[in-house]
C-alpha cells in the first residue's frame, strides 16, 4: 500500500511538473508574430530560429527601405523572470542596446531599453 502512496505522488509530481514546463514552452513562443508601435508605424515580424526568436521588418511605409531589417537580436526567454531579453537594434545609431520585454495582455509588450542611467519603454502590440 505505502507503495501505491509513493507511486502515485511521483505519478502526480510528474505530471505538475509537465504542465508547468508546457505552460512556459507556450508563454515562451507568444512573442512569435507581427508587432507594431501602432497605425502607420513598421511592422516586426518574430519567428524562432536556432532556439532564439528574431524579429525583422516586413513592412514600413515610411521608409521601405528598412524592409528586411534585423530589428530583434538573440532573444531569450526567461522563464524564472517570465520575461524576454535580447538586443534592439537601433538604424538611426548603429548601434545594438539590451533589452527586456514583458507581456501585459494578450496583444500588450512593453519593452525596456536601459542605456547608463536611462531608461525608456517601447509598448509594442501583437496583430
Amino acid at each position: 500500500m505505502r507503495i501505491m502512496k509513493i507511486l502515485a505522488s511521483m505519478l502526480l509530481l510528474l505530471m505538475l511538473t509537465n504542465l508547468l514546463l508546457s505552460a512556459n514552452s507556450k508563454k515562451r513562443n507568444n512573442i512569435i508574430g507581427s508587432f507594431t508601435k501602432g497605425a502607420g508605424s513598421a511592422v516586426i515580424e518574430v519567428k524562432q530560429k536556432n532556439g532564439l526568436f528574431q524579429g525583422y521588418v516586413v513592412s514600413n511605409d515610411e521608409n521601405p527601405e528598412n524592409i528586411g531589417n534585423h530589428i530583434f537580436k538573440n532573444v531569450k526567454y526567461n522563464a524564472d523572470k517570465m520575461l524576454w531579453k535580447g538586443k534592439l537594434y537601433a538604424k538611426k545609431r548603429d548601434k545594438l542596446y539590451d533589452f527586456e520585454m514583458i507581456q501585459e495582455s494578450d496583444k500588450k509588450f512593453v519593452m525596456t531599453i536601459k542605456v547608463g542611467f536611462l531608461s525608456k519603454d517601447i509598448i509594442w502590440i501583437k496583430h
